[in-house]
């Protein structure tokens, strides 16, 4: 069973290890999602460090994608920043592995369906 759901800033932090291990994953097999392989673990860790401080601040929304209970991909929404578009938010292309192999897809088309 699949499901999305949006994290807070405590889920989004404690998170972290398990989304850097999957963008790793996904870059290091040739997903393009603005890392070239081979990614560092570290620039992985960073990167979603970052992401937890945006969403604990209100500039992001993390939304994770589970598969049969496993965390397995994410989809960033970045808010707009200019002061006549507060209802915008763009997505980043975030990725997901599935259980079984090396397929990798944007994981977009499930966040549509979350609302918050």
């Amino acid at each position: 069973m699949a499901n999305v759901e949006r994290l807070d800033a405590a889920a989004s932090a404690s998170a972290i290890p398990r989304l850097a291990e999957i963008l790793v994953a996904c870059v290091d097999t040739g997903a393009s999602v603005s890392f070239l392989p081979p990614m560092a673990m570290q620039t992985a860790v960073n990167f979603y460090r970052a992401v937890a401080s945006d969403v604990a601040g209100g500039r992001k929304i993390l939304l994770a994608g589970w598969i049969d209970g496993v965390l397995s991909g994410t989809v960033t929404l970045s808010f707009a920043t200019q002061e006549n578009q507060p209802h915008r938010a763009w997505p980043r292309p975030d990725t997901t592995r599935r259980a079984g192999g090396n397929r990798r897809r944007p994981l977009a088309a499930d966040a549509r369906h979350q609302r918050g």
